[in-house]
């Protein structure tokens, strides 16, 4: 059983690498794409992105914990890691276009 979990744990860890990786390269790119980095103050590269980087792994620690349940519960998860992560990728790509886009084009963040 510890193996198993250990297991799980470290096939996510890698899927972070690819999430985070995916998820900075979609914002570096919008950034410069959508001229933000001229009007886009320091307090947003040091507050506000770091804060959206902890909550977008803080939500995808939910897969990890979902298949760790599945696990327990004595279910076939044999492709649960992928209807999880491929599904919570593209809504986290997403929802970064829609927070970048709304910025570029004033949709409610103009202080920063």
């Amino acid at each position: 059983m510890k193996e198993e979990l250990k297991a799980i744990c470290l096939s996510w860890e890698k899927l972070r690498l690819v999430y985070n990786g995916v998820l900075v390269l979609e914002s570096v790119s919008l950034f410069f794409l959508l001229g933000m980095h001229d009007w886009v103050t320091p307090y947003f590269y040091l507050v506000i992105l770091p804060v959206l980087a902890v909550i977008a792994n803080v939500c995808f620690t939910l897969g990890p914990v979902v298949e760790g349940y599945v696990f327990f519960l004595g279910f076939h998860r044999s492709y649960l890691r992928w209807v999880l992560f491929v599904p919570g990728m593209l809504f986290a790509i997403f929802l970064a276009l829609m927070t970048l886009g709304g910025m570029a084009f004033g949709q409610g963040m103009d202080d920063f």
